[in-house]
């Protein structure tokens, strides 16, 4: 599955220019190799399989052309994060997409990530919308104990700053566990923040020496699991 969304500092997008500029993305989605795989993710309660998760982020400028690609964070899966920029690239070259619409102001700054459903619905989340890129086959596993925070670490620090301006709300990271429960830091990345000082907050508390989750267990063995984690900063009333 694809999902692509604005990024900061665009605020908005209209759903069907991003739906259209998905579209050229699937069309130009193609992988030079067999995929290879380094790490697991959840495929719902009973079930794992390979993580297929990999983020590029751009810009579209105001006649339709791609500037400024890159990797935002990497899925462990060299074929994978070429596949994921060659569309991008694709897309551009081909002259795929169309000029940006009269109400975006200036140019587009998009985040385009890749990831592994059982179904092909689209859809749309909050500020983007998603699709399928491409069907194929991956093994399932049975046995297995997803990872989890270890018990009485203390979480993320509130900022100063937003204790002082009394300002509450809940961030979402996505990272890669490895073998030791720790993060791999080239890729985390966050799909929901809208204060840019609980990210800073967040990004301290994983960027540490020692582990703060239990490593992901698959067939006996520890292995590398991709997580998707909420991290709620709440005032208390008094």
């Amino acid at each position: 599955m694809g999902r692509l969304e604005p990024m900061y500092p665009t605020v908005d997008v209209p759903m069907p220019y991003l739906r259209s500029v998905l579209f050229s993305l699937r069309d130009s989605f193609h992988a030079a190799g067999p995929l290879t795989f380094a790490s697991f993710t959840d495929l719902g309660r009973d079930t794992v399989t390979f993580g297929m998760t990999t983020a590029v982020m751009f810009q579209i400028t105001r006649d339709g052309r791609v500037e400024g690609s890159q990797l935002l964070v990497t899925s462990l899966s060299p074929s994978l994060d070429s596949a994921a920029l060659g569309a991008v690239a694709r897309a551009d070259s081909e002259q795929l997409l169309l000029a940006l619409p009269r109400e975006v102001d200036g140019r587009a700054h998009l985040r385009f990530t890749t990831y592994v459903a059982t179904d092909t619905g689209k859809g749309a989340s909050a500020h983007g919308v998603t699709g399928p890129l491409a069907r194929t086959s991956a093994p399932v596993w049975t046995s297995f104990k997803m990872p989890g925070m270890i018990p009485r670490v203390a979480p993320p620090e509130y900022p100063r700053q937003a204790v002082m301006a009394r300002v509450a709300d809940s961030v979402t990271a996505a990272f890669v566990l490895d073998e030791t429960g720790a993060v791999m830091l080239n890729t985390v990345y966050f799909t929901k923040v809208t204060y840019r000082e609980f990210e800073i907050s967040v990004i301290k508390w994983l960027y540490v020496p020692q582990p703060r989750y239990r490593p992901g267990i698959v067939g006996g063995c520890a292995a590398k699991f991709a997580v998707v984690q909420p991290f709620s900063y709440q005032i208390e009333r008094h």
